[in-house]
């Protein structure tokens, strides 16, 4: 025995991640077929009904699935002296489960409803879980990570993509009026904790998140056999997530104008189209002066994710001759994850901040994170469950225009905008999507959505799938946030390139619609109308 223990857990996925704190939260839990219940167990057997709550940490040692508010307090049976056992702003009572469909694709779903009015503000919690409740076998023991968020409301609903913006919130006093309290925007506000806390500006965590200024640990600058290199150095290795992109290249030797560039994850993608999140579109060098030595290249990094670093590759003959593309050892920083963090300002309930959002890419929607005990504290960043859209459209210059087609409206644009950007959103693959249409399937039969371009997924969407003989409602919904929340999960499996993978029996929502479907009957798939984007939004 080396002393040390793990807790098998039956718990697949739980929502939200992010908790404010009310009287009444309900959370959504996704469990292992059979390894939750929400019936007690009777004379007559049974698994036990499962119990949930949330604290710093899972007590191990409790086996009847019951925090009571009588188990807070302790009496010492030599002094009388009563000590707290648990502490009210770190742990909640337990909860029981509540309601399960009928088991599909090998998951059942419930629900807990929690009080988490009394918890502190900006910390990260277990969920803890005794899945079998009474019944004395199984323990609580931690199944996964909440964020309570001391932010109620973000009214501010968009920035420009420019410095000295200004968010605004309703929040809990204790929260943003806490020491060194800051806020920020960012793609994801989980990548950005550090070992000590906080959030970390400069350095880099093993997600190769945050610094535009030193690579992923342990990635050298340049490996020691590179297949090209003759690259000396690049001019900018920091450039927006942003269509004509310049970058002038110090190649003395193994570049021509026939060679040709791109910016990618690894230099070994076959190709020269765009993939998203992957790599961008090839183009030609250009001489950029009389030497040649000196080139320059113009790159679309629309579709490449901010916040990480991609590999310059060149081939130096290009397209019409037999050679491949090679590493360089140049490595570029795409901006716009986050904005820098900056403090919170105000009092009682309102509050505000003011991001530098001119790296931010426009068009895009931003999470709202806060670390209410600042970059020093032990305290790591969070999600406050909020987020708002970064646009680079500025002035309208037209003030009216008259009903009727074909009318111009003329406004400014910082950032984001291209009088040649991609305005025709993607379009179905129907002979490559599974199920074709009209296409008999069995039951199990997963929906594969592929697309003409590269895609992602919307805000707020949802698919839905519909029966052909009754169109009262919708046998199945599954959201664009339960597929995000998956894909992250799967490492980007789910959204892939082209393709969106829906399993409708596995991320339907639990309490709207998760029916079950009849065989020898035909059902269609419908979509709310931003479900799915094109890496231009």
């Amino acid at each position: 025995d080396t002393g040390l223990e793990v807790y098998v857990t039956g718990v697949a996925q739980i929502l939200p991640s992010t908790l404010q704190r009310r009287h009444t939260v309900e959370m959504n839990i996704t469990c292992l077929e059979s390894a939750c219940s929400s019936t007690m167990a009777t004379v007559l057997g049974g698994a036990g009904r499962s119990f949930a709550y949330v604290s710093e940490r899972c007590d191990g040692q409790v086996f009847d699935g019951q925090i009571r508010e009588e188990d807070f307090l302790h009496v010492l049976s030599d002094s009388g002296v009563t000590v707290n056992v648990y502490d009210r702003s770190l742990t909640t009572f337990s909860v029981p489960f509540y309601g399960s469909a009928a088991a599909k694709f090998g998951v059942e779903k419930f629900s807990i409803v929690l009080s988490t009015a009394n918890l502190r503000p900006g910390r990260h919690l277990s969920l803890c879980t005794d899945l079998d409740g009474q019944q004395l076998s199984g323990a609580f023991g931690h199944v996964g990570l909440v964020y309570i968020s001391g932010v109620n409301e973000v009214s501010t609903e968009a920035v420009y993509a420019a410095p000295s913006q200004r968010v605004d919130l309703k929040c809990d006093e204790d929260a943003c009026s806490m020491a060194g309290a800051i806020a920020f925007l960012a793609l994801d506000c989980s990548s950005y904790r550090s070992q000590q806390g906080g959030v970390s500006v400069g350095e880099v965590d093993p997600l190769n998140h945050f610094s535009s200024e030193v690579l992923p640990a342990g990635e050298s600058l340049a490996s020691a056999e590179l297949a090209n290199p003759g690259v000396e150095s690049v001019s900018s290795q920091r450039i927006p997530a942003a269509p004509r992109q310049v970058l002038m290249v110090d190649c003395p030797e193994n570049c021509s104008a026939a060679s040709t560039a791109y910016l990618g994850a690894s230099c070994g993608i076959s190709g020269t189209a765009a993939i998203s999140a992957t790599r961008t579109a090839s183009a030609q060098l250009t001489d950029a002066w009389p030497s040649s030595e000196h080139f320059s290249v113009e790159l679309d990094a629309t579709g490449l994710t901010p916040g990480l670093h991609y590999s310059l590759c060149i081939d130096p003959d290009g397209e019409s001759g037999h050679g491949a593309f090679g590493d360089t050892g140049q490595r570029v920083f795409i901006l716009g994850a986050f904005s820098w963090p900056k403090p919170l300002f105000g009092s009682k309930d309102q509050w505000y901040f003011e991001p530098d959002a001119q790296d931010l890419a426009a068009g895009r929607r931003y999470r709202v994170c806060t670390d209410l005990d600042g970059r020093h504290g032990p305290l790591n960043a969070g999600d406050t469950g909020f987020d708002l859209y970064v646009t680079g459209i500025g002035d309208a210059i037209t003030p009216a225009v008259s009903i009727g087609a074909g009318m111009d409206v003329e406004f400014t644009c910082f950032s984001g905008c291209d009088h040649t950007a991609d305005i025709t959103p993607p379009v179905l693959d129907i002979p490559s999507t599974i199920p074709t249409d009209g296409e008999q399937v069995g039951l199990f039969t997963n929906i594969i959505l592929a697309f003409d371009e590269p895609v992602q997924l919307g805000s707020g969407g949802i698919f839905e799938i519909w029966s052909t003989a009754d169109n009262t409602g919708p046998l199945y919904q599954v959201s664009t946030e339960a597929i995000r929340v998956a894909n992250d999960a799967a490492e980007g499996a789910l959204v892939s390139d082209r393709k969106v993978y829906i399993t409708p029996g596995t991320l339907c929502h639990p309490w709207a619609n998760c029916g079950g479907l009849t065989v020898n009957e035909d059902y269609y798939l419908k979509a709310t109308a931003g479900a799915v984007l094109d890496t231009a939004g």
